[in-house]
Order: structure tokens, then C-alpha cells, then sequence
């Protein structure tokens, strides 16, 4: 039977993936147990320290997120504009008006 731990800061949040970063890969070489297989069980995951940026470097990571998103929806209506007019000037080019 397989243990199966997801982190997660508050419920609304999503997956953090920290035990790809160097210093989450050595504490989860320091609580692997097992002998064929190495893995971490539930209680192991308890005991890993996951570091959580400040508040002001939160509050930075979220603003550009933010800009990121904003600038995103711009272009996905920049595209539809730029759709609608495709549509219109091949309508009128099978008309003949230009």
C-alpha cells in the first residue's frame, strides 16, 4: 500500500513543489525509509520544512502575477478583434468589394 501526502499552505492553495528544488531534494533524502525501495511516508512529509517567502516577496510574486494575467486577457481579445476582422475582409473579398 502507497502513502500519499499532498502539501498545500491553506485549502484554496495549489500543490507546492519544493521537493524539486535542491535543498527540498536533500530532506527528502534524509527521510526516505525503506530498504528495496526508498520512499517517504505520510510522517516524513510531517517533518519536512517547507520555507514560505516573505510577505513583501509574496505580495511581488502575486503583482506580477497579476500583470502576467492582465496582459494575457488583452491579447486573447486582440485576437478575437483580430479574428472578427479576419472573417470581414475575406467575406469581402469573396464579394468582390476590394
Amino acid at each position: 500500500m502507497k502513502d500519499y501526502a499532498f502539501l498545500f499552505p491553506n485549502p484554496f492553495s495549489t500543490p507546492l513543489y519544493y521537493t524539486s528544488s535542491a535543498k527540498g531534494k536533500l530532506q527528502t533524502i534524509i527521510y526516505k525509509t525503506g530498504l528495496a525501495q526508498k520512499h517517504l511516508n505520510v510522517k516524513a512529509v510531517r517533518n519536512i520544512l517547507i520555507p514560505l517567502p516573505s510577505i513583501q516577496e509574496q505580495e511581488q510574486i502575486v503583482n506580477v502575477i497579476k500583470s502576467v494575467a492582465h496582459n494575457i486577457k488583452q491579447i486573447k481579445e486582440n485576437k478575437e478583434k483580430l479574428c472578427q476582422l479576419k472573417k470581414y475582409l475575406i467575406k469581402r473579398l469573396f464579394l468582390s468589394e476590394i
